[in-house]
């Protein structure tokens, strides 16, 4: 039989293997072979997946393939771990849940939708780089982490610059999150009216609703407001906003966990992999480290106030630049205005022609 439709919880029931498994915080990551039912983890060099450690035993542990996840068993010395604690019976779990071995070194189950998202959270809050099996702690938030969070069912703030992509973000969250069965519900306003008010948790229940905030944003009503945290509605509440404005508007009964997205400004670092990235979508051939030194220079000391949107700006119109081979057939492609090119280009950012060095 069906549950009828107020008995279902809408957490994503469908087979969800784990098909790779990621050391968070670093560049490892192993994919599971397709056509293996149990894979083997250690330092031997016969292991499926060879993580060559003095605290791994040679073969350490056992993954067993499952409908909805892995079974990790333990043969080892040094013991497995599932959320910092030692398993000695076979454990489960699921993609966006982490076991540890050898030595303190942390496994991160992902399944195919939460690789295939895996380069824009990336792209969002930074690339790793890191080649050691235990990473330094790290304060900001990384892909690894916004996959376990998206994992659980807490409500999340996301807090960044204008520009920041936070609304990409939350749609990403949902995306690999156990909500994932039903539609986002994605609102800038709350209705005033009490029957609008019931149609938007109805539209909401048992899925994800991302609540946009701004400075403008008037106090939501308690009834309302204990609707959206009743269990009754069970609603994933993603809201888009300062810690400030979300106290304000909501008040301060309720816990969400806090990500905070760094601007630019602080990612020079990984500037030149982002901009190619964006020159690749628009189909561009030009390249960050084909530019002149003074225009990387440019570029790398610019403050990107509006962040990314400022950024698929500069690569829309680096692009249609080198494509054209002058500003003012650039503006004409891109039907922009000629002199605002002009200004962006020489006065606001500091370029010149020729792009190329």
């Amino acid at each position: 039989k069906t549950l009828p439709e107020e008995q279902r919880d809408y957490f994503f029931s469908g087979p969800d293997p784990v098909t790779w498994i990621h050391i968070p915080g670093t560049v490892h990551q192993f994919e599971l072979p397709k056509d293996a039912q149990t894979i083997t983890v250690g330092s031997a060099r016969d292991c499926t997946i060879r993580v060559p450690s003095e605290y791994m035993s040679k073969h350490h542990c056992t993954l067993e393939r499952m409908f909805d996840g892995i079974r990790v068993l333990d043969h080892s010395k040094n013991g497995t771990g599932k959320d910092a604690r030692k398993v000695a019976v076979p454990t489960d779990l699921r993609a966006g849940q982490t076991f540890s071995a050898g030595g303190g070194i942390t496994f991160l189950a992902l399944n195919d939708e939460m690789r295939r998202v895996y380069p824009l959270l990336c792209d969002l809050l930074g690339w790793q780089t890191e080649t050691s099996l235990v990473p330094p702690t790290r304060r900001d938030p990384s892909a690894d982490h916004i996959i376990q969070l998206a994992a659980g069912v807490d409500h999340l703030l996301i807090n960044g610059d204008e520009g920041c992509d936070q609304e990409q973000l939350a749609r990403a969250i949902h995306s690999i999150s156990p909500l994932r069965a039903r539609e986002l519900v994605l609102v800038r306003s709350i209705p005033d009216d009490r029957a609008q008010q019931k149609e938007l948790l109805v539209r909401a229940t048992r899925t994800t609703m991302v609540l946009v905030l701004d400075d403008q944003t008037p106090v939501i009503d308690e009834a309302f407001r204990s609707a959206m945290f009743s269990t009754s509605y069970r609603i994933r509440l993603l809201v888009i906003g300062s810690p400030r404005q979300a106290l304000a508007v909501l008040g301060d009964e309720h816990w969400f966990r806090q990500i905070n997205l760094r601007p630019l400004a602080y990612r020079g670092d990984q500037l030149e992999t982002l901009l190619d990235r964006l020159l690749e979508e628009r189909g561009s051939s030009l390249r960050f480290a084909e530019l002149s030194a003074a225009n990387r220079k440019a570029l790398l000391g610019y403050g990107w106030s509006k962040n990314f949107d400022e950024l698929r700006l500069a690569a829309d119109r680096l692009g249609a630049i080198q494509r054209t081979g002058s500003l003012r057939k650039a503006a004409a492609a891109l039907g922009d205005d000629r002199w605002k090119v002009q200004y962006w280009f020489s006065t606001q950012v500091g370029l010149k022609l020729p792009l190329k060095g």
